[in-house]
């Protein structure tokens, strides 16, 4: 491992940290404790700007967060990460760990964050009450998209 992969490995590794902490014992909660919400968060420890999350305003249901999206100018919540500056789209096949993936929900796609083979950092539907939780992913869940941060 180079010495800057592996600086930057630890800074990615320290902001996952973070963030396990910041929502540690949170449940889930569609526009207060949710996947863009735990996202916009982990980026902005990295020291990302993040706006146009920001500009979607208040939601509580898949129909309500589309609409949010929608009235800040995206198609898609693919679109509102394509709009931070510094992210760039790359195949689900080389992510890193700490890049962010689309995948799939419930009711609509949601973000986790890779971890390594097998296993993100998301919220799980069928545990909400666990909150922000470690995912095993015993399957390819169908990634829809991916981020290098």
């Amino acid at each position: 491992m180079s010495g800057s992969w592996a600086i930057e490995a630890q800074r990615r590794a320290d902001a996952i940290e973070a963030l396990r902490t910041h929502f540690a014992g949170k449940p889930y909660m569609l526009g207060r404790c949710d996947c863009a919400r735990a996202a916009a968060w982990y980026l902005r420890k990295l020291g990302h700007k993040v706006t146009g999350f920001a500009k979607a305003g208040a939601y509580r249901s898949a129909l309500t967060a589309q609409r949010a999206l929608e009235r800040a100018g995206f198609a898609d919540l693919g679109e509102a990460v394509d709009s931070v500056p510094g992210l760039m789209r790359i195949a689900p096949a080389f992510a890193k760990p700490g890049d962010l993936m689309l995948v799939p929900g419930e009711g609509m796609p949601a973000l986790i964050i890779y971890l390594d083979v097998g296993h993100a950092l998301g919220f799980a539907g069928d545990t909400p009450e666990k909150g922000l939780t470690v995912i095993v992913l015993t399957r390819d869940p169908g990634y829809l998209a991916a981020w290098a941060v």
